[in-house]
């Protein structure tokens, strides 16, 4: 049996494309911590007929599954987007628990371009960083490269489906055909509007910084 490795890269529609994935799929939800905790390859047959292994995980699950039939699913978003949705998700109130309230506490206490600035791996090129397979979480421990880049773009070419955020509904589609569905799933609302607009300047600056995502993202945007 194909498995299929969903890369929920943060704030980009993951959760909705998850949601969608159930509706026809049963699905894994797991984490890097959880797999780290494994410490031991994760046969299929201890899948217990999931067929989709989801969460917020680096590429190269399909070392663990023990299966070389693994094919990648992942969103993509605009890094300014995602990055302010980062901010304004933190500054509501659903943006608390106990694990995340440092970042609660700085998104509430900075600008959306002081907050983009501080010196953390999901704030810096994290879309490459995840595909690359650097970690994405805690203080940036290593820069992303042109070669980090170049390995992002060859592992997505090789992978089977990429969906810009920014078109949903076209990704959904097109993910019917790679997933042999009859029809497409229901698309509930992703990323609620309402939020203030970017300044430009400020957009320009985290589009300096996440260079690497921004690269990215318009090669697979158009």
């Amino acid at each position: 049996m194909t498995c299929y490795v969903f890369l929920h890269i943060p704030r980009t529609g993951g959760t909705s494309l998850a949601d969608v994935l159930a509706e026809r799929e049963r699905v894994f939800k797991t984490s890097e911590k959880v797999l780290r905790m494994l410490g031991m390859k994760l046969p299929q047959s201890k899948l217990y007929g999931f067929k989709v292994l989801a969460g917020h995980i680096l590429y190269g699950v399909h070392n663990l599954v023990g299966d070389d039939d693994c094919r990648y699913l992942t969103m993509l978003r605009n890094p300014a987007d995602r990055i302010a949705s980062i901010y304004h998700f933190y500054r509501g109130r659903d943006g608390w628990s106990k694990n995340n309230r440092h970042w609660k506490r700085w998104a509430m206490c900075s600008t959306l371009q002081q907050f983009a600035g501080l010196p953390y791996a999901e704030l810096d090129n994290a879309q490459v960083r995840q595909i690359a397979g650097l970690p994405i979480s805690g203080e940036i421990k290593e820069q992303v490269t042109q070669e980090h880049l170049a390995l992002a773009l060859s592992r997505l070419q090789g992978s089977h489906w990429v969906g810009p955020t920014e078109n949903f509904a076209e990704s959904v589609g097109r993910l019917v055909k790679v997933m042999d569905w009859n029809s497409v799933p229901p698309i509930g609302h992703t990323n609620p509007s309402g939020k203030p607009p970017t300044p430009e300047d400020v957009a320009a600056a985290i589009k300096e910084r996440n260079r690497f995502d921004w690269e990215l993202w318009e090669t697979y945007s158009g």
